[in-house]
């Protein structure tokens, strides 16, 4: 019987740790951006938690991405592109050599788009998303 082949590839240390996160608890989920922070009034009064993740601000947690980076921003690109108007990253090299985000997240990929798809569209939880990553993606 042959291996099935997978779409999409990412490293896998970096990958394993994430899907660890993603099943931990320790990450309240969220919409649209990378990371949302609220202050407590809003938070109060739209029932959310003070700080929010999507799939891929936890994984931007886990590389240590400074929050200047991952709030407000709708994915690693933004991060890369600009912080505050002026250019944070000459280019993603650099961007993927300070945080170790892996290459295949860091542009508007098909994998990118899906991730975005289960969180945000679909509102999968982010033990359903580890469970989609571990069944489509090879890790190498």
């Amino acid at each position: 019987m042959s291996e099935e082949i997978k779409k999409y590839r990412l490293p896998r240390e970096i990958t394993e740790k994430w899907l660890v996160a993603l099943r931990s608890g320790e990450y309240d989920q969220g919409q649209g951006k990378l990371k949302i922070v609220r202050d407590e009034e809003t938070s109060k009064l739209f029932s959310k938690p003070k700080v929010t993740y999507c799939c891929l601000g936890v994984l931007g947690m886990i590389c240590g991405i400074e929050d200047k980076y991952l709030i407000g921003k709708n994915d690693f690109n933004a991060s890369i592109i600009l912080y505050n108007g002026v250019e944070a990253f000459d280019n993603a090299s650099e961007f993927i050599k300070t945080y170790g985000v892996p290459v295949e997240l860091t542009a508007s990929s098909d994998l990118v788009q899906k991730l975005i798809g289960l969180n945000d569209t679909d509102g999968y939880s982010f033990k359903v998303i580890a469970d989609w990553i571990e069944n489509n993606v090879e890790l190498y």
